[in-house]
C-alpha cells in the first residue's frame, strides 16, 4: 500500500511562492550535479575499501592506520585493535613473527591514506554536518545534500505541499531565514544527541520539520488530501481522502520520536525531525503571540498584492454602473489612449458596448481582448472571452477573431468546437481571403475524422476561390489524400459539412440579443444561407444538407 500527501483542499496563495520554488528548484540542481560524482567516488571507495581490508587479512600483525580507524568508527576500531593484538600475541609466543617488515607496514599506511581521501572527496562528506567534526559552513550545506532520488523526492514533496502556504502568509523575509534557522537547529539537535558520530548528516528534512511545525500552529485547520494506493501493481484503483493538519502533523511528529527512542542505530537523523519540528512549534507560538504577521509581515504583503484601479477606469466603472454609457465609453477612450494594451479597460469597453446592444463595438474590444489574454497565456480567460463573443456579438465577429478563437478551441482539445466556428467564417465570410485557412484546416480534420471524401469537397471548393493563387494551391493539393502529420484518428461523430455559394453575400448583421437573456454559446441565427453550387461533386454515401446560422 502506498499513501502519499498530494495537495490541500480549499486552500490558495495570494502570490507565486517563488521562495519555496526556489528553494526546490536549488536542491535539485544541487543534487544533479553531485549525484553523479557520488556514484562515481562510491565505486572507488569500494574497490580500495576491498584492497585495504584483503591486505589486513593476509598481514594480521600490522597495525591498522589511523586514517582506516577514523573511517571505521570507535566501535569497530576498538574490535580491530583487539584482534590484532591477540593475534600478535599468539605470534610471538610460538615465534612466528620476530618483526613486523616496515615495507609491509607502509604499504598498508599508504593504502589506508588513499581510502580515507577518497572518502573525503565524496560531496555528502565534504558539505555534510559530522557531529564529531563540527564545522559551522556545513550546517547550511548539509541542507541541501541528498543520498538518492527518493531521499530528495520525498523532502520536496512536503516542501510543495506545505511552504507555499506559510511563505504566503509569513512573507519573503521571515519564511526563508525560518526555514534556514530550522535546519541549523535541526542539526544540532541531531549533533547533540550523537557528538561522537563521524556520519555526515544531510537533507532537507530538518528544515522542513520546522516547516511542518510552524505549519501546525498557524495554519493547523488545513485539510491535507492524501492519495491512497491499495495495490502497487493497479495504480490506477486508487482513492483519496482528506485529514486536518492538527491530525496529521502531530501523528507524525509522535512517530519521530518514538523511532528516536526505540531504533536509534537506523540511518535516518530522528532527533533531526524533533529538533526542528520543535522549533517551528516554538517560533510559530512567538510570532503569533507578539502578532509580528499582523504588525509588520501582512500590511507589506496587502500593499504589495493590492491593485488601484486608474482614475479614469474607476469613473468609467462608476457611469457604467449608474447607466452612463456614453460617458463610459469616453472615459474609456481616454484610457485607451494613453494605454492601449490595458486589458481591464478593453474588457470594461466590451461590458459597455453589450449593455448599450453595440454589437460591433463589443466584437472590437472582444478582439483585443483575445489577443491580450493569448499574450498573456491566460487559458482560462480566453476560453470565457470566447464564449462571451459569441454570447453577446457573435454576428459581428471578424474573419481574424473567428480564425484565433477557432485555433485556440483546438488547442484546448475542442475539435468540435473549432469546426463550428471555421464553418461559421466561411459561410459568414465567404468572399473573404482568409477562409482559405479555415478551409484548409477543416479538410485536415475531416481527414482525421475518417471522410476523406467531404476532405475532397473542401480542397475542392478551396481551390475554387478567386482568392487561392499559386501558393495555396500548393498548400492545398497535397490535402486530397490526406494531412502531412494526420495525428490521432478521431473516432466521433463529425459535425455536419456545409458549403456555401461563392460570390454570395453574408445576411446584414443583426442587433445583439438582450445581455440579460440566456443564449447558447453557438446558437445559430435563423439567416438563410443560399444552397451550394452545383458545380461541387456530390457525395457517395449521403446528401448534405445547408444548416441555417
Amino acid at each position: 500500500m502506498i499513501i502519499l500527501p498530494v495537495g490541500q483542499a480549499d486552500s490558495e496563495v495570494r502570490r507565486w511562492p517563488w521562495i519555496t520554488l526556489a528553494l526546490v528548484a536549488l536542491n535539485i540542481l544541487i543534487f544533479l550535479g553531485t549525484h553523479l560524482s557520488e556514484r562515481d567516488l562510491e565505486v572507488k571507495i569500494d574497490a580500495k575499501g576491498r584492497e585495504v581490508l584483503d591486505y589486513l587479512t593476509a598481514h594480521p600483525y600490522l597495525t591498522p592506520p589511523q586514517s582506516l580507524l577514523t573511517l571505521l568508527g570507535p566501535e569497530d576500531a576498538e574490535l580491530i585493535q583487539q584482534e590484532i593484538q591477540s593475534i600478535r600475541a599468539e605470534a610471538r609466543s610460538e615465534s612466528y613473527l620476530a618483526a613486523i617488515p616496515k615495507d609491509e607496514q607502509q604499504q598498508l599506511d599508504r593504502l589506508g591514506g588513499e581510502l580515507h581521501a577518497l572518502v573525503q572527496e565524496r560531496p555528502s562528506v565534504r558539505f555534510g554536518y559530522v557531529p564529531a567534526d563540527p564545522r559551522a559552513d556545513r550546517l547550511i550545506s548539509s541542507m541541501f545534500m541528498h543520498g538518492g532520488f527518493s531521499h530528495l523526492a520525498g523532502n520536496m514533496l512536503f516542501l510543495l505541499l506545505l511552504g507555499p502556504f506559510l511563505e504566503d502568509v509569513w512573507g519573503r523575509l521571515l519564511y526563508p531565514a525560518f526555514y534556514l534557522v530550522s535546519g541549523i537547529v535541526a542539526a544540532l539537535a541531531h549533533a547533540a544527541t550523537d557528538q561522537g558520530s563521524l556520519i555526515p548528516l544531510i537533507g532537507a528534512s530538518g528544515a522542513i520539520a520546522g516547516v511542518m511545525g510552524a505549519f501546525l500552529v498557524r495554519l493547523g485547520t488545513s485539510r491535507i488530501r492524501f492519495l491512497c494506493i491499495p495495490i502497487v501493481f493497479l495504480p490506477t484503483w486508487r482513492f483519496s481522502f482528506h485529514i486536518p493538519a492538527f491530525i496529521v502533523l502531530p501523528a507524525w511528529f509522535l512517530e519521530q520520536l518514538a523511532y528516536a527512542k526505540w531504533v536509534p542505530d537506523a540511518p535516518v537523523a530522528w532527533w533531526a525531525h524533533v529538533g526542528g519540528f520543535s522549533f517551528g512549534v516554538l517560533l510559530a507560538l512567538v510570532v503569533k503571540a507578539v502578532r509580528v504577521e499582523e504588525k509588520v509581515i501582512q500590511p507589506s504583503i496587502e500593499k504589495d498584492i493590492s491593485w488601484e484601479a486608474d482614475p479614469g477606469l474607476q469613473r468609467a466603472i462608476d457611469a457604467r454602473a449608474s447607466g452612463d454609457f456614453d460617458r463610459a465609453r469616453r472615459e474609456l477612450s481616454k484610457v485607451l489612449a494613453g494605454r492601449p494594451n490595458d486589458v481591464d479597460a478593453w474588457r470594461n469597453l466590451f461590458d459597455t458596448a453589450v449593455a448599450q446592444g453595440d454589437g460591433a463595438e463589443a466584437a472590437r474590444a472582444a478582439q483585443r481582448m483575445l489577443d491580450l489574454y493569448r499574450g498573456m497565456n491566460e487559458t482560462t480567460l480566453v476560453s470565457q472571452s470566447i464564449d462571451e463573443a459569441f454570447k453577446h456579438a457573435r454576428h459581428y465577429l471578424s474573419p481574424r477573431y473567428l480564425l484565433a478563437a477557432a485555433a485556440e478551441r483546438e488547442r484546448q482539445a475542442m475539435p468540435e468546437a473549432a469546426w463550428d466556428l471555421y464553418q461559421i467564417l466561411v459561410e459568414r465570410h465567404v468572399d473573404d481571403p482568409m477562409i482559405l485557412k479555415a478551409l484548409a484546416r477543416m479538410a485536415e480534420l475531416r481527414h482525421q475524422w475518417g471522410r476523406p471524401e467531404e476532405a475532397l469537397r473542401i480542397v475542392d471548393f478551396a481551390l475554387a476561390h478567386p482568392a487561392c493563387d499559386a501558393t495555396w494551391r500548393k498548400r492545398l493539393e497535397p490535402l486530397r489524400s490526406g494531412p502531412a502529420n494526420p495525428g490521432a484518428r478521431l473516432f466521433v461523430p463529425p459535425p455536419p459539412l456545409v458549403l456555401p455559394a461563392l460570390g454570395t453575400k453574408p445576411a446584414p448583421p443583426q442587433k445583439a440579443p438582450d445581455p440579460l437573456r440566456s443564449t447558447d454559446t453557438y446558437e445559430r441565427p435563423l439567416t438563410a444561407v443560399p444552397p451550394p453550387p452545383k458545380t461541387l461533386p456530390a457525395a457517395d454515401d449521403e446528401e448534405f444538407t445547408i444548416e441555417r446560422f
